[in-house]
């Protein structure tokens, strides 16, 4: 066989489009498979994939400053892989919105690293691994967050708050606690309590009518309220922080109970 014969054959050239929220998800299924962890290990990325999915099915992929956070934690993850010499069969059309910062490019990079050096079977490196994503999560968001704004203004009233407060204020806590952004934790989350729909400003009055279920429409008011007092984060950091365990326990400890309840019925089933 010859030299051409036994050389490795290229991936055909894929587009992705930036603004396009179907392509962004199909890109990080790519960066998930390109880290994928042992069966047994919580995905820390999983997170990320759950959250683009929520704001593309509550019509929030059609607000500019939900799109710009969103773009810098996908885009700039290939990017940053790019940059190392990996997806170079990808090809990026559509609007470039903000320019990967360098700090951020690195700890991406350092970040797959772990990943891919990976292989103790054991929760304390699953913890430094969760860590790593939290470092380089926060900073990602800071640096998307500065980068979005320009756009702030343009977020309608009573979405506002929630969102500069999810990215403001909630990622410190969530990474001050290490918070599992496992799919297993994540999805429950997202799906009984993060606000289904853009925010109205009837939301956040307790006293007008919502239509919002009741655990959905207070994460709103407790995260809208938060930002609102963000100048004492300092103090209320270690409250919160202390509390956020707690929720990712009960999250887990509803998860078993649904897990023995399917092996009760389907039991019962077989009787």
């Amino acid at each position: 066989m010859g030299a051409s014969a036994d050389a490795a054959v290229e991936p055909a050239t894929v587009t992705y489009n930036t603004d396009s929220y179907a392509d962004r998800l199909e890109i990080l299924k790519l960066l998930r498979d390109f880290s994928r962890l042992p069966d047994w290990a919580s995905d820390p990325m999983d997170g990320d994939c759950i959250q683009t999915e929520w704001q593309e099915k509550t019509g929030r992929d059609g607000l500019k400053w939900w799109s710009r956070i969103n773009y810098c934690l996908v885009i700039w993850r290939l990017q940053a892989l790019q940059s190392a010499g990996k997806f170079k069969h990808i090809e990026l059309t559509g609007t470039m919105q903000a320019p990967l910062p360098d700090l951020v490019c690195s700890e991406l990079l350092r970040y797959y690293r772990a990943v891919h050096s990976f292989s103790e079977r054991d929760g304390g490196s699953a913890g430094m691994l969760q860590k790593l994503f939290w470092l380089v999560h926060a900073r990602t968001v800071e640096a998307a967050l500065r980068s979005a704004n320009e756009l702030d203004n343009t977020l309608p009233d009573g979405e506002r708050n929630f969102a500069l407060g999810w990215g403001a204020v909630m990622v410190k806590v969530l990474a001050e606690t290490n918070f599992s952004t496992g799919g297993a934790t994540i999805s429950q989350i997202n799906m009984a309590m993060l606000p289904q729909r853009i925010l109205c400003p009837a939301d956040l009055n307790l006293t007008d009518p919502c239509d919002l279920p009741e655990a959905q429409r207070q994460t709103a008011g407790i995260i809208s309220a938060l930002y609102g007092r963000r100048s004492l984060l300092s103090l209320f950091l270690p409250i919160l922080a202390f509390g956020a365990p707690l929720v990712e326990l009960l999250i887990l400890a509803d998860q078993r109970f649904r897990e023995v309840l399917a092996v009760f019925a389907k039991r019962r089933k077989q009787q």
